[in-house]
This record gives C-alpha cells, structure tokens and sequence, in this order.
C-alpha cells in the first residue's frame, strides 16, 4: 500500500516544531545512504554487464538507455516510499532491489538468471523480518508501475521506412548506410515519437533553425569551399579535405557511459 506522504503534495512553509524531525532524517539518512547506494551501483554494474557485449546489435542504444532510465527510477521510488514507511517498517535496500531485478527481468529477459542471483544474494544480506518484507513489495509496486506507465509509450516500433526529403535539413544516409546491405536504412526514425521521461514533449527545448539567407553575397560559399564540397563523396572526405585526416569516427555504445564512479 502506498504511505498517505506520498499522495500528498509538498507544502511549503514547514512550522518549527517539525525541524527537529527533519534534522534528525537528513542525519539517519546520512547513516544509511551507503548501503542504498551499494545497490543501486550493483545493479548498474548487472544491467551494464547485461547490454555491454549485446549493444549496438541485438541491443540497439535507443532500447538499452529506455531500460537504464526505467530501472533507475524505478529504484529511486522504491527507496523514497520505503523511507516513507515508519522506522524501521521498510527497507531501503530491498524495496531497491526487488524493483531494478523486476524492471530488468522484464526488459532484458534473457538476463534473468544473473539478475535472479543478484537479487537473491542482496536479499540474503538483509535481515529477514517485516522489514524486508515490505521491502520486497514496495519494490514488486513500483517495478510494475513503471512497467505499466511505459507499456504504451511508443518505444514497441522505433524503426521504419524512411525516405528522404529534398529540402536544406532533410537527413540523408551517409556510407556505409546508403548502398548495400543498408540501402539507405535509417534506425529509430520513430523514436521521437516515444513518450519522455521528464519532457512534455521531445521538441520542448528545441533550438531554431539556423539562420539560411542566400541573398547576401558574404553568404554565399567561396569558390574553394563548393570545388572542395563537390568532390567530396561523403562527410569524410570533406573533413579530410580541410585538414582532419587523422580524425577517427567511430560509435560508443549507451554501456560505456552508464559506470557509476
């Protein structure tokens, strides 16, 4: 059941009598930070382990940072809510892991026996009693809200045709992507229609487009930079053309950026 602290809003304006309590949580809270942070880094380390050797092919970056984000807040909400409980009533630690180990059975399926390990070895660690108990279920609810919130989000179909526009800004496929065995495939085309985690919208924050006056002559390319364009036949051999001959390109899959230091 979730605590009645959690349906209600913030206030602010908080009267004196209550700072005592609220000095005494941050300091117990200061006490008990370390071990929920072990958790949380485990399980980083488990579904880091999980994508690594599987990112970008089975496990493309778009799909694989969805789950980080999901098993992440899913965690986040556990911990709040079993803080929220009386003293000593809930774990942190188990409502942590029960929610990450059922977010990332259900996203990465294949990876249940090492999550199933993960979470049995974690729960063995905490005293068994009813807090542990509830902090099983807060994390088995939270899990499978945010399973639920996200069910229908727009991310079951990142991919489809694509064909390019003619107008300044239209994307066009770059080598190796626009001959084959790719013949012009574009992948997440739909994933901007996926549903934000904290944005309204995925265009909130979106710069303009660049200012593109032609009439002006100082607008208009120098005779060196449309001979060097033109024969160039792909982004590279316009950067190598200026000077970047020693530049590598390459892709970093969403794993290498999710460690915890």
């Amino acid at each position: 059941m979730r605590s009645p602290a959690r349906a209600k809003p913030w206030r602010w304006g908080i009267l004196p009598p209550f700072r005592r309590v609220l000095v005494g949580a941050f300091f117990l809270g200061l006490a008990t930070a370390g071990a929920r942070a072990n958790v949380v880094i485990d399980w980083n380390i488990a579904m880091t382990d999980y994508a690594t050797p599987r990112s970008p092919v089975p496990l493309g970056p778009l799909a694989e940072t969805r789950a980080y984000a999901m098993a992440h807040l899913a965690m986040l909400e556990a911990t709040k809510e079993a803080q929220c409980q009386n003293r000593g009533v809930a774990s942190p630690e188990a409502a942590a892991a029960q929610a990450a180990h059922d977010v990332l059975v259900h996203e990465f399926a294949d990876g249940a026996p090492a999550f199933d390990a993960l979470l049995a070895a974690e729960l063995a660690a905490i005293a068994d009693g009813p807090a542990k108990t509830h902090g099983v279920a807060i994390g088995i609810e939270e899990a499978a809200e945010m399973l639920a919130a996200r069910a229908n989000d727009g991310s079951a179909n990142p991919t489809g045709p694509y064909t390019p526009g003619p107008n300044p800004g239209d994307y066009q496929p770059t080598p190796p992507f626009d001959g084959p065995p790719f013949n012009g495939f574009v992948d997440g085309v739909n994933w901007g229609n996926v549903t934000p985690f904290v944005l309204r919208s995925g265009s909130q924050f979106r710069a303009p487009p660049p200012e593109f006056r032609m009439s002006k002559p100082e607008r208009i390319p120098k005779p060196e930079v449309r001979t060097w364009a033109a024969s160039s036949d792909s982004l590279f051999g316009f950067l190598a053309s200026f000077g970047f001959r020693n530049s590598s390109f390459g892709f970093s899959p969403a794993s290498s950026a999710n460690s915890i230091t």
